[in-house]
């Protein structure tokens, strides 16, 4: 049966063996240096997460399954979810227990679409500078991340707190904001993908990078 797109994290990116990965956020700006020795800076477009996978594999077998699940992606209009590999939650509460059964929302984005008021919280969680939060709507998928410290009230609600990057423009407000596995979708950037080679030693190493799509 053909497959849908994007991908779930648990049909592919979980259960890939990432041996080492990075995961960043790219620059989009233009630089011009002035007579003066002034430089001007503007954005010029959105800024995007980008990063590389190396994937280890203990059999052939298990080489020839990873790489026909990565190489699917590699045709036009193939999407599939990422998500931070070293930290599954908030720093505060790395796998969620604190969280529980609560569902968090963005109740409304400032017009600088970087402050942002969250609700549905427990009590007096925290959100810790370096977390990472996502949400979806529509098929868009936006990964942010917190750039200051804040502790929601005890009626669960955090009345400001600025991530990074900017929000997507048309953000609703109500979306459920995802703190535990926050993902974004992805292509494989073309000609990025390094094939296994195969040695007489079993170990093998797949290589490919990856950037964010909003759409």
């Amino acid at each position: 049966m053909a497959q849908s797109y994007p991908r779930a994290l648990d049909q592919l990116f979980d259960g890939l063996g990432v041996a080492e990965s990075t995961f960043d956020l790219d620059e989009a700006v233009a630089m011009e240096e002035l007579g003066s020795g002034e430089i001007l800076t503007a954005d010029y477009g959105p800024r995007l997460w980008r990063g590389d996978v190396t994937i280890s594999t203990d059999t052939h077998a298990e080489t020839d399954q990873a790489a026909a699940r990565v190489s699917v992606l590699r045709a036009a209009k193939r999407s599939f979810l990422v998500t931070q590999k070293h930290r599954r939650g908030p720093q505060a509460d790395p796998s969620g227990v604190l969280l529980g059964s609560a569902s968090p929302v963005i109740a409304s984005v400032a017009s600088n679409r970087l402050d942002v008021r969250v609700e549905g919280l427990p009590s007096q969680y925290t959100l810790t500078v370096g977390d990472y939060v996502s949400y979806s709507y529509g098929g868009v998928y936006g990964l942010h991340q917190v750039v200051e410290s804040r502790a929601a009230g005890t009626n669960g609600t955090i009345a400001a707190i600025e991530l990074d990057p900017p929000l997507l423009l048309g953000v609703p407000d109500g979306v459920p904001l995802v703190l535990v596995q926050p993902r974004l979708k992805a292509i494989v950037v073309p000609l990025s993908y390094q094939p296994p080679r195969f040695r007489s030693t079993v170990a093998n190493v797949i290589t490919f990078s990856w950037r964010q799509s909003i759409r």
